[in-house]
């Protein structure tokens, strides 16, 4: 009898515990459920209930610990079971293991399969992986059994949005802020999809409107900073960015954005760049409790150097498409290649990427220091930070220093983090000191590159076309870029070019963004003022596929390249076209990237330093119609040929300069 008196009371301890739990009394259900432990260690209520608090808590660790004991006191004979594996998939997934938070959610759903919030969790931990298409069924499944169910209409949105499929992102982030109208991510995330689609003013209101909502939300700040930075409006950009840092100064996009936007300014020397970069980084210093720095010994005989890539661009994606040749051509004999993907999206190329790689690492979900002791384990000596500050890459990690050397790689600009060693250039992006050296400041040690760009030939391109001009009978310059590089200074040097050659006019494309007014009606205003009428100068839209978008090149003759932010993969797809780029070298790596392509393939005289240069060059090749048929017909087999198209013997210059810095760092020769 005392037995049973035991069993009730311990019930009616939980139950009281379960109350206190459900009014958001922690600590009391905590100890209610402590008690009934006490009494009856295996208990699977109460260690399923006690790891739940500890998951709000934020202990993740315990949390797993608790609820996995839970189950395993329960298997077969808890009727709510599939709670418990829910709840341990939750406690996973925020902790970073989302392997094992698929395994949960999935068991979760063998029991009780038409739980729509199972499928929803699970959705987004297969979005985390890079899983887009799995992840959207289950949303669909979770919308299927709750067809008012919000969360899962917002990330069905945000998971079409990741896919590029815009119109299809807007209306489900509609339905669901029509069932809950104040769901700020749903309203700052459509606006993320209407600037994609160029909808800039209504997404300027979705954000704003976000911001109403939760005046704390730095993101939306960010994101409408990054709406004024597609208008060309820096300054208020750089405002709204500021705003957000106020409200949460470590936040990496907000940071990132900032950075990015600040390459735009034409009125910004290096000296105010570098010293802003320094202070931003100051603010994502590493935590007290950092890895010791990683030893490095000499590689033991026939030892591969080990060498690590960490990026967001392993997709089809500008920094992509340059370093896929390096991959695709290391020697794997020599050197044991680790890929490191945050991947927001999948597609073909992240593919072939995950083909090449010795070991595929996703780190998606994972912080600085989680990714960090993932390169410490795989002992790579060699840590290739890809891309800089831009989009969702990690130099950040390079902070716990978990490999010997640490190296940026097309990141645009100095990282401004003392723990990156070096910066893979050219002597054309830095001028070497002989050729008069670089004004531009960095906190990493320089290494020059025979050529920096590497491109893979433009499979599917379409032919290159007769020159327009002999149709025309008029001179068409060109750009490609998008409208933000276009400032004030770049507007009045194309102008005068426009000036200086007769009846010429100019082709501006950037997807669909020409076609949107707070874009067009400034640009022809500006213009205007330099005396450039509309009537020459031609403003196309639309988002083409990408053979239809190097079509494109058949109406253009001579390429105009943009500064201080200078085109990089437009102007190689220009080339590769036919069509011959006229680039003003700036002071800074993300200035000259035209120069240097230019130069690495044997046509020096299309980079120049100055405005009467530019315009002087510009004037020439039109009115040199032979020689522009000349470069029509042979840029393609020129660029083809030059160290551009060059993976094997790329892959081998950078291979022998990884190698180089390996030996300086055991002491070796280098």
């Amino acid at each position: 009898m005392a037995e049973n008196n035991t069993t009730v009371n311990l019930q009616d301890v939980l139950a009281a515990g379960m109350d206190n739990h459900q009014a958001g009394r922690l600590d009391l259900g905590e100890q209610a459920y402590l008690q009934v432990l006490k009494a009856s260690p295996d208990h699977a209520d109460a260690n399923h209930l006690l790891g739940v608090i500890a998951y709000q808590r934020g202990q993740h660790e315990q949390a797993i610990r608790l609820i996995s004991k839970a189950i395993v006191a329960a298997t077969g004979s808890a009727p709510g079971l599939y709670a418990y594996h829910c709840n341990l998939g939750n406690a996973q997934k925020d902790f970073g293991r989302l392997d094992e938070a698929v395994d949960s959610y999935s068991k979760a759903l063998a029991i009780e399969p038409n739980a729509p919030e199972i499928h929803n969790n699970l959705g987004t931990v297969l979005k985390e992986q890079g899983r887009l298409d799995d992840a959207m069924d289950h949303y669909r499944k979770a919308i299927g059994l709750k067809s008012d169910y919000a969360d899962a209409l917002y990330n069905l949105g945000n998971a079409l949005k990741y896919k590029g499929e815009f119109d299809s992102s807007i209306a489900y982030f509609t339905a669901a802020i029509a069932i809950q109208p104040g769901y700020t991510k749903a309203h700052a995330n459509m606006g993320n999809a209407l600037r994609a689609v160029g909808l800039l003013q209504e997404a300027i209101e979705s954000f704003q409107r976000a911001i109403e909502l939760s005046p704390d939300y730095a993101e939306a700040y960010s994101n409408l900073g990054n709406v004024l930075t597609d208008q060309g409006k820096f300054d208020e950009a750089i405002s709204w960015y500021e705003k957000a840092m106020v409200i949460n100064l470590t936040h990496p996009h907000v940071l990132k954005n900032y950075l990015h936007t600040l390459l735009y300014k034409p009125d910004l020397d290096n000296q105010a760049l570098f010293d802003t970069y320094r202070r931003i980084t100051d603010y994502v210093s590493p935590p007290p409790a950092t890895l010791s720095p990683v030893s490095a010994e000499a590689l033991a005989p026939g030892a591969r150097l080990r060498i690590g890539y960490l990026t967001s661009d392993f997709r089809d994606h500008p920094v992509g498409r340059n370093i896929l040749p390096l991959l695709e051509n290391h020697d794997h004999g020599k050197f044991e290649i680790f890929c490191y993907g945050e991947l927001g999206q999948s597609d073909s190329v992240t593919e072939r990427f995950e083909r090449l790689a010795d070991q595929w690492r996703v780190v998606n979900g994972l912080s600085d220091l989680e990714i960090a002791e993932k390169i410490r384990a795989d002992g790579v000596h060699v840590m290739i930070y890809v891309g800089g500050h831009f989009d969702k890459n990690r130099p950040s990690v390079a902070l716990f220093r978990p490999a010997p050397v640490q190296v940026s790689f097309h990141g645009g600009a100095t990282s401004a983090l003392p723990e990156m060693d070096y910066w893979l250039t050219d002597d054309v992006l830095h001028p070497t000191p002989e050729q008069g050296g670089t004004t531009e400041q960095f906190t990493e040690e320089l290494v020059r590159l025979p050529s920096f760009y590497n491109y893979p030939a433009l499979e599917n391109a379409p032919d290159v076309s007769s020159l327009p001009a002999d149709t025309n009978g008029f001179i068409t310059f060109v750009s490609f870029n998008k409208p933000s590089k276009i400032n004030d200074t770049v507007i009045e040097l194309w102008s005068r070019v426009l000036d200086a050659v007769p009846k010429s006019r100019i082709l501006l494309k950037f997807k669909n963004l020409f076609e949107v007014p707070t874009i067009l009606v400034p640009l022809l205003e500006r213009f205007a003022s330099n005396g450039i009428a509309a009537s020459r100068i031609d403003l196309r839209g639309g988002v083409d596929l990408f053979r239809d978008h190097l079509a494109g090149y058949h109406d253009a003759d001579i390429g105009l390249d943009p500064f201080p932010f200078a085109g990089a993969t437009t102007t190689f797809q220009a080339l590769w076209m036919g069509v011959p780029v006229i680039s003003k070298m700036g002071e800074r790596f993300i200035s000259r990237a035209g120069g240097s392509m230019a130069i690495h393939a044997g046509l020096p005289e299309l980079s120049v330093d100055t405005a009467e240069d530019y315009i002087a060059v510009a004037k020439t090749l039109a009115g040199d119609l032979p020689r522009l048929r000349e470069l029509r017909a042979t840029l393609r087999g020129t660029i083809a040929a030059s160290q551009l198209c060059d993976g094997p013997g790329y892959a081998a210059n950078v291979e022998t300069a990884l190698m180089a810095l390996w030996e300086k760092k055991i002491g070796g020769s280098p």
